[in-house]
């Protein structure tokens, strides 16, 4: 009887385990079996191959993010600005922009923008740029995301086929089984809507490359030479920058696997906090026997 509980225990465990694992099907391209009373049905989700960045690169379109960082010195502010203006229509929009605009004559004026710029003409775009003053520093980085892009593609197909074949079961199923349904349906749907604003988000960063400007007014235009020490530190501000770019990507891909870290982490509990007070009973009625053997 102690091990047909502990038996019934460990099942009802496992089955939530895979009920866990149902809602993750999309990315496992294996099929899975839904039963619920009569309606039993197979569904099995589309396979997407997991190649490698230099494959994927030969088999689609490569995905390039494009990043300027350029610092330029004007004599003439508040003209440059209005070149800026005129120029940036021609080749996309400006997406942040800061003016310190000084009232004293003997204090510089310093300006930043962050454009957002066709990215089949960005390179055209900052050669424009740089004769509207002196430009002091102008680095580039360029980040191909053609694997992660292609990746979430695949796991969003993967999610609408799920769905749909979800939707199929709508027809015919008693009130108990459509709620289940209908849940499953609203899960898929808010995964397959994040996924979307995710490519959105690359696509428009693919489209339209970044340019960071930063325009400072000088009375004369003077040359320095980069010393190791601006160097080391240009160098650092880049890695930095990268840093946070990945960082980016890695909360993204942990905020989206968490709910179902937090149900297996549930499940390992109460598999723990079973498995301990069934040992602790065993070992209770054991000693329990052993004194009664004794008396």
């Amino acid at each position: 009887m102690k091990k047909l509980k502990q038996l019934t225990i460990i099942l009802l465990s496992i089955a939530v385990v895979a009920s866990v694992l149902c809602s993750c099907s999309n990315s496992s391209g294996k099929a899975v079996s839904y039963v619920d009373s009569e309606y039993s049905k197979s569904i099995s989700t589309p396979e997407y191959s997991d190649i490698s960045n230099e494959d994927k690169s030969i088999a689609y379109n490569q995905q390039l993010v494009k990043k300027f960082n350029i610092d330029m010195d004007t004599k003439s502010f508040d003209e440059t600005l209005e070149k800026l203006k005129h120029l940036i229509t021609g080749y996309g929009y400006v997406s942040n922009s800061s003016v310190q605009q000084s009232t004293s004559r003997y204090s510089e004026k310093y300006a930043s923008f962050t454009f957002r710029v066709d990215s089949e003409r960005v390179d055209q775009f900052v050669e424009e740029i740089g004769k509207l003053g002196s430009v002091t520093r102008s680095t580039s980085t360029v980040e191909d995301i053609t694997k992660m892009y292609y990746d979430l593609e695949s796991q969003m197909n993967a999610l609408i086929e799920e769905k749909s074949n979800f939707e199929a079961l709508r027809k015919g199923a008693d009130y108990a089984t459509l709620i289940k349904i209908e849940d499953k349906i609203a899960s898929l749907t808010s995964q397959i809507n994040y996924l979307n604003s995710q490519i959105e988000y690359y696509k428009n960063s693919i489209s339209y490359s970044f340019v960071y400007l930063n325009v400072h007014e000088v009375k004369e235009y003077v040359v320095k030479e980069e010393t190791f020490w601006d160097e080391i530190g240009n160098t650092f501000k880049d890695s930095f920058k990268a840093f946070v770019s990945v960082l980016h990507g890695f909360l993204n891909v942990l905020i989206y696997i968490l709910p179902f870290a937090a149900v297996l982490g549930i499940v390992a509990i109460i598999v723990i906090v079973c498995t301990k007070k069934n040992r602790k009973k065993k070992a209770a009625e054991k000693e329990q026997n052993t004194t009664e053997q004794q008396s």
